[in-house]
């Protein structure tokens, strides 16, 4: 296999961290969610065998353990959520964010954008400089929290007419020399071709 013609370094350390921070609330708070769905049929259950409990007897300590002993299932099962959500989280950043980290690459080849990314699904394309538009760094919230850039390409249609996705790839060292280089190469390469 040939080697590209140009390499851009990422820089994968902080990209891994990137993608632990940017994702663990998510995971955490979906996981809570999910365990809070199962905590209301476990309590519509227990409501039930309960309440022909409390039919019987009316008094008021009667029914402020009834809701002391609902309070502590979803405290139970709201801790439950959060400590199962936090084992996924670890589970995903030390297998599926890495290897996300690790099989990214944006390289030139020819005249061809050559990006390598994906965790266990890795996809490995070459791209035209013909089809590509806008080269875009950008900065959001969290890459501002590394101090790092991300750049967007637009993938065109054949017909110019409109985009038919985005390209982005996070932690490039030094996008703006990077954004540049793209565009000064697919410009002598239109230059070129006419």
């Amino acid at each position: 296999m040939k080697k590209d013609e140009i390499t851009f370094e990422i820089d994968r350390e902080k990209l891994y961290q990137y993608l632990c921070t940017k994702n663990k609330k998510s995971i955490i708070n979906g996981n809570i969610l999910l365990y809070w769905f199962f905590t209301v049929f476990i309590l519509l259950a227990y409501n039930k065998l309960i309440l022909e409990y409390l039919v019987a007897d009316t008094k008021a300590t009667s029914n402020i353990i009834y809701l002391l002993l609902n309070a502590v299932i979803i405290i139970i099962m709201t801790l439950l959520g959060y400590i199962t959500g936090q084992r996924r989280f670890k589970k995903l950043c030390k297998t599926e964010y890495k290897l996300m980290s690790e099989n990214i690459y944006l390289g030139i080849d020819g005249n061809y954008v050559h990006i390598i990314n994906g965790g266990k699904l890795i996809e490995d394309r070459k791209i035209h400089f013909k089809e590509l538009d806008n080269y875009i760094c950008y900065q959001d919230e969290n890459l501002r929290k590394f101090n790092s850039f991300g750049l967007k390409m637009d993938k065109i249609l054949n017909n110019g007419v409109r985009r038919a996705e985005t390209i982005n790839i996070e932690f490039l060292v030094n996008c703006q020399n990077a954004r540049d280089q793209l565009i000064k190469l697919d410009l002598e390469r239109e230059n070129n071709q006419n």
